[in-house]
C-alpha cells in the first residue's frame, strides 16, 4: 500500500529487477530509475526538495523533476552552461509512468532486450515481509 511509503523521503522499490525509486511530489506520486545519470548514484539515497518540487541527488546534487527531466545542476559555471545541460537528453533520468489506485502504487514497465519488446507489465507496488517485494 501507499500507506507504507516515506512521503518526505525517496524510497527505493525493486520490479522485475529494476530499481526505481519513487517520492511524493506535489502532484503526486513519481517513479524513476534509481540511478542518477550523472555518475550512476542511487538516487533513493538523495533527499526531496519540496521547495523545488524536486529529487536531489546526494552525490553531486543534480535535481530532477517528477518527469525526470534535469532541473538544476549546482556545479555549473553560469546560467547559460546549467540550462544547456538540464536540456540535454543524458542529463534526464528514466521515468516509470505510475499512478495510485485502490491504495496501491501501479507502475508500468516495459521490458526491451535487444530491441524486441519481450513484455508490458502493469505492476503493483505493495510492501510485504521483503521491502523489495512486487506483486501484479
Amino acid at each position: 500500500p501507499v500507506s507504507f511509503l516515506e512521503t518526505d523521503a525517496p524510497n527505493a522499490i525493486k520490479i522485475l529487477g529494476l530499481e526505481m525509486v519513487v517520492w511524493n511530489t506535489k502532484n503526486g506520486w513519481s517513479c524513476l530509475e534509481d540511478s542518477c545519470p550523472h555518475r550512476r548514484a542511487p538516487l533513493s539515497l538523495g533527499f526531496i526538495d519540496s521547495n523545488k518540487d524536486a529529487l536531489v541527488c546526494r552525490y553531486h546534487g543534480w535535481e530532477f523533476a517528477k518527469d525526470g527531466k534535469c532541473v538544476d545542476i549546482p556545479m555549473s559555471i553560469d546560467e547559460n552552461a546549467n540550462a544547456t545541460a538540464c536540456n540535454s537528453k543524458k542529463s534526464c533520468a528514466s521515468e516509470y509512468p505510475c499512478k495510485v489506485h485502490a491504495g496501491v502504487l501501479w507502475v508500468w514497465v516495459v521490458l526491451v532486450v535487444g530491441g524486441f519488446v519481450l513484455g508490458v507489465f502493469l505492476m503493483g507496488f505493495c510492501l510485504g515481509t521483503n521491502p523489495y517485494d512486487a506483486i501484479s
